[in-house]
């Protein structure tokens, strides 16, 4: 049936490859903003992996965010 309609089958094709470069470009993976004049990047502290697969820590469910000092914690700024 896609044999009798190469425009059919032409358009497709760019359809999915618009979308396949569309998200890629809104993939997380895509190099971000540089900082501000003025800040320095923030160094966090990770620990090794888990023998035994976990359900993963609460802050892993936050979406990204802004995060300040007060102090010697972090904090989320609004």
């Amino acid at each position: 049936m896609l044999r009798r309609h190469p425009r059919a089958v032409a358009g497709i094709a760019v359809v999915f490859l618009l979308l396949a470069v569309g998200l890629a470009r809104v993939s997380p993976m895509w190099p971000g903003p540089s900082l501000p004049a003025g800040a320095t990047a923030l160094a966090l502290a990770t620990e090794p992996a888990h023998l035994l697969p976990t359900m993963g820590c609460p802050t892993a469910l936050l979406a990204p965010a802004r995060i300040g000092v007060a102090g010697d914690s972090l904090v989320l700024v609004p």
